[in-house]
C-alpha cells in the first residue's frame, strides 16, 4: 500500500493534524462552534 497522503491515510496517528486544524480554525475564528 502506497501512502500517498500519510497525514491523512494513517488511522494511527491522525490526531497531529486534525486537532491542529481545528484548534487553528478555533483561535481564527472562535464563533465557528469547530
Amino acid at each position: 500500500m502506497i501512502r500517498l497522503i500519510p497525514e491523512f491515510a494513517v488511522p494511527q496517528d491522525p490526531t497531529p493534524i486534525i486537532p491542529e486544524s481545528v484548534s487553528i480554525s478555533t483561535m481564527t475564528n472562535p464563533t465557528l462552534p469547530a
